[in-house]
């Protein structure tokens, strides 16, 4: 199979309008990768909360308690929900 040929732009203001697409898409890309990256740290600090609520729940009440055992479970898949949930 050949590879289609490219032309290449031959005024300036159209290699002016590549340039500019190129440049936008760019900045596209860095401001969808830095939201990425903020909602990361959120789900992050939200998971880290969580587990530190249910190991407090755990150590207060004991393993032998069934309904902290269960409301611990129940915040970690909460949370794990949650976070398949936001990925779409």
């Amino acid at each position: 199979m050949a590879r289609p040929k490219v032309e290449v732009p031959r005024t300036g203001e159209e290699r002016d309008l590549i340039i500019q697409e190129f440049t936008e898409a760019w900045n596209h890309y860095r401001h969808i990768e830095s939201a990425r990256a903020k909602h990361l740290g959120i789900f992050f600090a939200v998971f880290a909360a969580s587990l530190g609520i249910c190991a407090t729940l755990l150590k207060t009440q004991g393993l032998d308690n069934p309904l902290m055992i269960s409301t611990a479970l129940f915040i970690l898949l909460l949370v794990s929900i949650l976070s398949l949930w936001s990925r779409t």
